[in-house]
Formats: C-alpha cells, sequence, structure tokens
C-alpha cells in the first residue's frame, strides 16, 4: 500500500543500454535509507544467499564512477567466480544524481 520512486539502476550505474520493460513482470530491489525508500529495477534476481561480513574486502577492478556507490566485494567461495559487489543504499538514495 505505498508508492515507491523506481529507477534502472543500470543507467544509474551508467550502463548504456536501458533497461527492457515490455515484458510481463520486473524485478525490483527496494532500499531505504531513513524515511526515504527507493526501488531499483534490475533485469534479474537469480537467488539469494547469506554472505560472511567478515569476508568483505575493498573494491577491486571496477570502474571509478561507481566507487562512490559500493561498500565492496565479497570473494565467491565457488573457484574461478567473479566476487560480488555490495551496493551502498545509502550512498543511491542521497546521491547527488538526482538533483540533475
Amino acid at each position: 500500500g505505498q508508492v515507491v520512486w523506481v529507477t534502472d539502476v543500470g543507467q544509474f550505474l551508467g550502463e548504456p543500454k536501458p533497461l527492457t520493460i515490455d515484458q510481463g513482470e520486473l524485478s525490483i530491489i527496494v532500499i531505504e535509507s531513513g524515511e526515504m525508500m527507493l526501488g531499483l529495477a534490475v533485469s534479474s534476481v537469480k537467488g539469494m544467499e547469506w554472505l560472511n561480513a567478515d569476508a568483505l574486502r575493498p573494491t577491486s577492478k571496477t570502474n571509478e564512477s561507481l566507487l562512490p556507490f559500493l561498500t565492496g566485494e565479497w570473494v565467491a567461495s565457488i573457484e574461478g567466480e567473479k566476487p560480488l559487489q555490495l551496493i551502498n543504499p545509502e550512498a543511491i538514495v542521497k546521491s547527488s544524481r538526482w538533483a540533475a
């Protein structure tokens, strides 16, 4: 029963191709900072997993423009898997990009 603003998170983070919205369902991740809520539209959700906070490390090998919006990354326990980058929801909600 609540209206939430939704943005294409890929476009917000600099992805040149917009999210395809001509589909029956759209995956939305809702983030909250204080009393502000924002929906992040994503192309898909592949699953959920609890990650060990002790394994969080500084982000490596990423676009400089993404760094303000990332908390760090986790190294996957499966050999050869890419590290998972953790988005900082507060940084996204409070970004000056919304003023543009």
